[in-house]
């Protein structure tokens, strides 16, 4: 409707996408009580529409150098900060150990591309952020479990890091019965995705808050 007004149409061939976000509403019958509602538009990127000028815009602005950007956030960030945990290179396991609060990652040669190197290493921070000293996520204990939760913030809380650092494309390597699982799940619970949305976007929040320069520590990034 928008667009009409402005005299412009979609381009043909062109499908708009669904948009969601949330509206915070009064009880009509408790004027101190809100509840939040879900709510969505259906909505054409600039580049999907004709006859209106965008002029004065502010252009999406990414780093010209995406995985110089990945690793100056991971040397940005100060060690041993209440922030972050410490990075270990270990030749055959991927983890987060809570009780050391340090993370355990393959060296990056190892992997196919330094982008999924830095996908695995976000992942990791994620979950670092769910611990009670930082952002206390309850989902947090079923961290590893397989089809958590918890799980599923790190995914895509590493997707948020990575799209903000410039990287695209298919990042995670995902099976078709592993996709048919995660939709299995949605259906389950229908808040589950909007969840951790939510949790995902408060997670990589936290580690941007910290992003700060300092010297490199003792991993090659």
């Amino acid at each position: 409707k928008q667009l009409e007004n402005l005299g412009g149409t979609a381009k043909e061939g062109e499908y708009p996408i669904m948009a969601t976000y949330w509206e915070w509403r009064t009880d009509s019958e408790d004027a101190e009580k809100q509840y939040s509602v879900l709510l969505y538009e259906k909505v054409f990127n600039v580049s999907q529409v004709e006859g209106v000028s965008f002029d004065g815009l502010d252009p999406v602005v990414y780093p010209d150098n995406p995985l110089e950007y990945c690793r100056d956030l991971v040397k940005g960030i100060v060690d041993g900060s209440p922030l972050t945990p410490k990075i270990m290179s270990s030749a055959d396991c991927l983890l987060y150990d809570m009780d050391t609060d340090v993370i355990f990652i393959p060296p990056s040669e190892s992997y196919r591309s330094p982008e999924l190197f830095y996908y695995d290493l976000f992942q990791m921070f994620v979950h670092a952020t769910g611990i009670a000293s930082r952002l206390d996520r309850k989902e947090f204990a079923l961290m590893g479990e397989g089809f958590s939760k918890e799980d599923l913030i790190a995914d895509m809380g590493a997707h948020y890091l990575c799209f903000h650092a410039g990287i695209t494309g298919n990042l995670s390597l995902i099976t078709v019965a592993h996709l048919h699982k995660w939709i299995e799940l949605f259906g389950e619970d229908t808040k589950l995705f909007v969840s951790a949305c939510t949790m995902a976007q408060k997670a990589v929040d936290f580690i941007l808050n910290g992003y700060q320069k300092r010297e490199e520590h003792g991993i090659d990034v």
